[in-house]
């Protein structure tokens, strides 16, 4: 009983501990999973089939994945990949292939609100059986960023797939599958190409009894298995084809029937990126380093990059002067000038370009206290620009001010000739006042007396001395000897 008793409390020690392992330790409430659809599968030699690149979220929105995965090259070889019905809608490059190393890559985003659920398809895989064996196909790497914000990062885990390749059936002559395919120009998977026509070139098996071919925008088409003869190349003018990627399917016939195709993808844009317009970012029209912003875009391939020219300079390419990774470019050190231009030719993915020019000034800076001059410019032109306005109110004050002074002189001079012309006129009446009364006197010794008073009194009245007093009119009377007794 002992026995059992402690057993019983190591037990539940053992489960509390679980238990607070499994309390204390982090939920991962937001995992995500990439994977491949379906797992499995079996295949005959020269048979294909397609395989589904699918991510699960349903905890957390997702935005943006990356992958690649790996197969045995000897068993398997790829036919194509397609991004038709994919929840990514922007592709940082163009899912892309390769036979030789037994990989696929992909690496693409799924814009705001991004994606929430399972199931969502990234890419689809289009096998053809090469060998009879067993075939793994898996990830090697891979990685899903949450909607948040700050891309963090979601993925769980991974799920490949393994498929069996099983050999043709006794008696039954295997499907002779076409050799490699060889373009005219060459082209690569995920590359953007503007020309106009294409041609491509294939070896053949002597049994080879009929050869059908096409090119056409959805990666599932089926060939009509209507033999075209037995050519071993053909050519396609591409200036009626719309832009985007296209496929181009080839298969054999032998006595066996029809290969399973083989399927060249090749990307195609004549289109040139859509207009677009240059913005000066700064507006300080000294600067010598002037700021633009320009964004170009492109419907098809996107925009690859930016030349730019100033004036009649050279072209040459913009991200030396980007500033960062913004759309802001900062040029190089510029000299004074009314009107330069600035031209900005933007190139789309597959070599179409666009042009868009805008003129822009550099005004003269003003002299600086640091150049030898610093008494012109400094002193004297500082000192004018700061003191203008107050040089010249104090010079038309002054100005008023002289007026003035010239106006009170003048009138003064005035009052003072109109005073003395009264004064000379009242003297010049009492004066002959006097002569008037003096010329009734008979005596003539007395008379001529006052006549010699009188001429003596004008010619000192005649002198201009200015009196601060009104003149005193004189009388006959004033100091004048009354006449003898007896007149």
């Amino acid at each position: 009983m002992a026995l059992q008793t402690k057993a019983s409390v190591v037990v539940l020690v053992l489960i509390g501990l679980g238990a607070a392992i499994v309390l204390g330790a982090p939920i991962s409430a937001h995992a995500a999973t990439l994977r491949l659809s379906p797992a499995s599968g079996s295949y005959t030699v020269g048979h294909s089939f397609t395989v589904d690149v699918l991510v699960d979220s349903s905890d957390q929105a997702m935005n943006a994945a990356q992958g690649t995965i790996t197969f045995p090259a000897g068993l398997l070889h790829v036919i194509s990949v397609s991004t038709d019905n994919s929840i990514v809608n922007l592709w940082v490059e163009q899912p892309s292939f390769s036979n030789k190393n037994g990989q696929v890559d992909f690496q693409g985003v799924v814009v705001n609100p991004g994606f929430s659920g399972t199931g969502g398809k990234i890419i689809t895989i289009t096998f053809q059986a090469v060998v009879a064996g067993t075939a793994p196909v898996k990830f090697s790497a891979g990685s899903v960023l949450a909607n948040d914000g700050a891309g963090t990062e979601i993925l769980d885990g991974f799920q490949g797939a393994r498929y069996t390749v099983l050999a043709a059936a006794a008696g039954v002559p295997p499907i002779v599958g076409p050799t490699a395919i060889v373009s005219d120009p060459l082209i690569a998977s995920g590359t953007w190409y503007n020309m106009n026509t294409i041609g491509f070139a294939w070896d053949m098996p002597s049994a080879v009894t009929g050869v059908d071919y096409a090119i056409a925008t959805d990666p599932n088409y089926q060939l009509p298995e209507v033999s075209k003869g037995t050519p071993s190349a053909t050519s396609y003018d591409l200036t009626a084809l719309n832009d985007g990627q296209w496929y181009f399917f080839l298969s054999l016939q032998d006595p066996g029937g029809w290969s399973v195709p083989v399927v060249r993808s090749f990307l195609i844009d004549h289109t040139p990126p859509d207009p677009f317009i240059i913005i000066r970012e700064d507006q300080d029209l000294y600067s010598s380093e002037p700021r633009f912003q320009w964004i170009a875009s492109d419907k098809t391939s996107g925009i690859a990059y930016y030349l730019v020219k100033i004036g009649d300079g050279d072209w040459f390419n913009a991200s030396v002067i980007q500033m960062g990774t913004s759309s802001i470019y900062k040029l190089p050190p510029q000299s004074p000038t009314d009107s330069r231009t600035l031209t900005v030719r933007a190139f789309d993915k597959a070599g179409n370009s666009r042009d868009a020019t805008v003129s822009f000034e550099v005004a003269a800076l003003p002299p600086t206290c640091g150049s030898s001059w610093i008494i012109v410019n400094c002193v004297v032109t500082d000192f004018l620009r700061a003191w203008a306005w107050l040089v010249f109110l104090l010079g038309l004050l002054f100005y008023l001010l002289a007026c003035l002074a010239l106006y009170r002189l003048f009138a003064w001079k005035k009052d003072i000739q109109e005073n003395m012309h009264d004064f000379q006129s009242r003297i010049n009446q009492d004066m002959h006042n006097v002569e008037t009364e003096l010329a009734s006197i008979d005596n003539e010794a007395f008379a001529e007396s006052f006549r010699q008073l009188g001429q003596d009194l004008k010619r000192g009245l005649g002198r201009q001395v200015v009196v601060d007093r009104e003149p005193v009119p004189l009388s006959v009377s004033d100091d004048i000897p009354a006449p003898p007794p007896g007149y």
